[in-house]
């Protein structure tokens, strides 16, 4: 994987993911009303978040090679985009 904008897509699925699980959470706790409320907040907030980290781990690390701890404290590219 080594386009940005496949890391900015597995980011928002993962965000995507995150926040229904969340939301269901939410739902049992506080009942259905809470559900369209966050579903239009969780777009904006877990969803783009989570793809800009994604595209962000992508630019930083080097091309055919995986992510790794040390590419995360040594990439200026990295800390730029994030």
């Amino acid at each position: 994987m080594n386009y940005i904008f496949n890391g900015v897509l597995i980011g928002a699925a993962i965000g995507a993911g995150f926040s229904v699980f969340e939301s269901s959470g939410y739902v049992s706790e506080y009942g259905l009303a809470t559900i369209f409320t966050r579903s239009f907040q969780a777009i904006g907030t877990h969803t783009i978040w989570a793809a800009i980290i994604g595209g962000a781990i992508i630019l930083g690390k080097q091309r055919k090679h995986p992510f790794t701890i040390r590419d995360f404290f040594t990439k200026p590219r990295f800390f730029v985009f994030f």
